[in-house]
């Protein structure tokens, strides 16, 4: 489950569903008085797939913490992975590589090079390898994400009026979190964006 503070004195919860569960809710009470109700949504098949989002996580509830080290085990997973295919292509798995995810949700290699070409077709041809990259993004901006609501919230505490409109982007449509992936040494370096 999710906990987060809104602003207008609400806790919103999600709760990600065990397997075999049949349904995901979002539930929103109240902070102050449990008496106005409870909201529940009932999530599709399809959407149900987010629970599958933290796979390392054990239980329902899921912290930062939980995130941070989901990522921070992705990446030194996905590093081993990246290492031992550059070597397999004759790449130098010491050089630097920047990739991202695409908003097809291909893995794409930052460069013209053909060695660029062929690592990224290596890269997306390998399922296993392509959905931890694909995870290593959603964590680092799901991150991104706790961080901004951290910083809304401590603002929104000392001033209201003036954290609404030094965040006010973060209650507009079209914004999101661009994460690219940058590995030389064989150490990767999240760079993560809110556009």
């Amino acid at each position: 489950m999710i906990n987060s503070v809104m602003s207008a004195g609400y806790v919103q919860s999600v709760l990600f569903p065990q397997q075999n569960s049949s349904q995901s809710l979002i539930e929103t009470d109240p902070a102050s008085d449990n008496k106005a109700g409870t909201d529940t949504i009932t999530i599709s098949d399809k959407s149900r797939l987010l629970s599958n989002l933290l796979p390392s996580v054990g239980g329902t509830t899921i912290s930062i913490e939980d995130i941070e080290t989901s990522l921070a085990n992705t990446t030194v997973s996905v590093e081993k992975r990246l290492q031992s295919l550059c070597r397999q292509l004759g790449i130098d798995p010491d050089s630097k590589i920047e990739f991202s995810v695409g908003h097809d949700g291909k893995i794409e290699i930052n460069g013209e090079s053909p060695e660029s070409e062929r690592l990224a077709a290596a890269i997306n041809e390998d399922d296993e390898l392509s959905n931890s990259i694909r995870q290593m993004s959603a964590d680092a901006s799901l991150l991104e994400a706790f961080k901004k609501h951290q910083e809304f919230t401590e603002a929104y505490e000392n001033d209201p009026v003036a954290a609404m409109q030094r965040y006010s982007d973060l209650f507009e449509d079209g914004h999101d979190y661009d994460v690219t992936f940058s590995m030389q040494d064989g150490h990767i370096d999240a760079i993560t964006n809110y556009l």
